[in-house]
């Protein structure tokens, strides 16, 4: 009887920390911060497609997800959906690219913070695609032929993998912090089940 309630003291210590564990586990699988997941640079859209990506909790405003003709010097940004609450890993929009001309655009995702500053990600070269017919050539570039022109109206983007996926300096990236905290918990938890064994253990040996 003796031994039950020293096992049942035990398990009430470790277990708010076993569940302060779980919690911190199961966030690593939402990754913190600003950026768009899909789509990514140099890829060809049609129809309505879906912005994917995640917006930061920490001291959030608003949001506002945004799209650019890529192929002018005009740096004009048209609104496609504005954001009222944190989104993380889902959806943050859709966008009808059937509205649109053919062409390269570009797709920025904008976060203000409860103090006033402003933070963006932008992904560029993205091929909307839903009246002309793309190609892409062996020398790592893409081609947007119009498919009902004799002569061939071309655009050329040059592929870049860096440009796939941009992450905003100011984003957050807590993910160390959070292994850090892991890390400590379970050796905590490896502590007091040692502390735990022993009193077990030499409980045991006076009852001998």
């Amino acid at each position: 009887m003796l031994n039950l309630k020293i096992a049942m003291l035990n398990f009430l210590a470790v277990k708010p920390l076993v569940m302060l564990f779980l919690t911190l586990f199961s966030e690593l699988t939402i990754t913190p911060g600003l950026y768009i997941t899909s789509p990514v640079s140099s890829e060809v859209v049609e129809g309505v497609i879906e912005i994917r990506g995640s917006v930061p909790e920490e001291e959030f405003a608003s949001a506002e997800v945004l799209y650019s003709y890529a192929q002018t010097d005009k740096d004009t940004w048209f609104l496609i959906k504005r954001l009222d609450k944190v989104v993380q890993d889902d959806v943050l929009a859709t966008w009808d690219t059937t509205t649109i001309t053919d062409g390269v655009y570009r797709i920025k995702l904008t976060v203000k913070t409860t103090d006033g500053s402003e933070n963006a990600v932008v992904i560029e070269n993205i091929l909307v695609s839903n009246y002309t017919r793309v190609q892409v050539q062996p020398e790592g570039i893409t081609v947007i032929q119009t498919a009902n022109s004799s002569a061939a109206a071309e655009i050329v983007v040059p592929h870049s993998a860096a440009a796939e996926k941009r992450v905003n300096p100011a984003s957050i990236q807590p993910q160390e912090v959070q292994r850090t905290i892991i890390i400590g918990i379970l050796l905590t938890c490896a502590a007091l089940g040692s502390i735990a064994l022993y009193s077990s253990t030499q409980s045991r040996r006076r009852r001998r």
